[in-house]
This record gives structure tokens, sequence and C-alpha cells, in this order.
């Protein structure tokens, strides 16, 4: 048994999705993806990926600064 038939299996009896690790820029198109998934089912979103430039503090894609990153 494949370790994706393994979680399809949980998933089926109410457990877990497959895991997955989410890119997340800090925009809106970032927070319909993980919602989508979310309500899928088939996943299990255990964390959100964002890199921020270490010279302004910022998400480089959107310019979301590190503390609203953080309240998110």
């Amino acid at each position: 048994m494949t370790r994706q038939d393994r979680h399809m299996k949980d998933r089926d009896g109410g457990g877990m999705g497959i895991p997955v690790v989410m890119s997340w820029s800090g925009g809106k198109d970032s927070a319909a993806a993980v919602h989508a998934l979310q309500a899928d089912g088939a996943y299990d979103i255990v964390a959100l990926l964002t890199s921020v430039s270490e010279e302004f503090r910022r998400v480089s894609h959107h310019g979301v600064r590190e503390t609203l990153l953080a309240d998110q």
C-alpha cells in the first residue's frame, strides 16, 4: 500500500487526507486555494510556506508586511 493509498483510506474512514504544504503569498488567491483544498477534503494542509525578503521584511510577491503575515 502506497503512502497516498493509506491517506485515502484514512480519508474514507474520516481521517485526514494527503498532507500538503501550500505556498502562501498573503493574497486573496492563496486564501481561495486554501479554502478550496479544505473544502475538498482530500488534502490535509500541514503548513503554509512564505518567502519574506530579508531587507524589507515583506512578502516579495505582494509586498505584504511580515507583521500582517503573522496576523493572517
